[in-house]
């Protein structure tokens, strides 16, 4: 709710938001499940390329991913390899909560919003730079933070990079 809060801030409508996060979800599942079209696939390394979506791997790694033919697994790897190297993904027979599979859900809604924000901005004619500068103002750029907000704050103080963005955003917008 707050992204779709925030991305109203830059002029894009809750109807235009509902049309593109179907689209963006739509996307997503076809690079996860690896039926992804060419066209498809080169949308989703644009986003990708310009950090608007959270996937754990470089643009380069992407590129090679998807040269490759695997991008199911460039998709997956996050958490299928490296949640079982840290022992952290549970049998498929488990009913216990997985904590990386409520990550994976919450980066599949970070994604498809800021997914969302940069395709409105694109479809008004911006670049693909001033469409990420858009999306880093209105859901922000999580990887911006100083050692010691790394270190001390975001550790200690719940949401505190969304707190941090978000608080002078809302000032600013009232």
């Amino acid at each position: 709710m707050g992204n779709s809060w925030n991305s109203m801030y830059s002029g894009v409508g809750l109807v235009e938001q509902a049309k593109l996060d179907k689209q963006m979800m739509s996307l997503q599942r076809a690079i996860h499940t690896g039926v992804a079209s060419v066209a498809q696939k080169a949308e989703w390394l644009t986003y990708v390329e310009n950090r608007i979506v959270n996937t754990g791997f470089t643009a380069e790694q992407a590129k090679m991913f998807i040269a490759s033919g695997k991008l199911k697994e460039f998709y997956e790897r996050p958490l299928s390899t490296i949640g079982k190297k840290l022992g952290l993904v549970k049998p498929e027979t488990t009913t216990q909560f997985d904590p990386l599979m409520g990550r994976a859900f919450n980066n599949f809604l970070e994604n498809t919003s800021r997914m969302t924000l940069f395709k409105a901005m694109k479809n008004r004619g911006k670049t693909d730079v001033e469409a990420m500068r858009v999306v880093n103002k209105y859901l922000f750029d999580y990887t911006k933070l100083t050692n010691f907000e790394k270190q001390v704050a975001r550790p200690t103080f719940l949401f505190y990079t969304w707190l941090r963005n978000n608080i002078p955003l809302q000032v600013a917008n009232t």
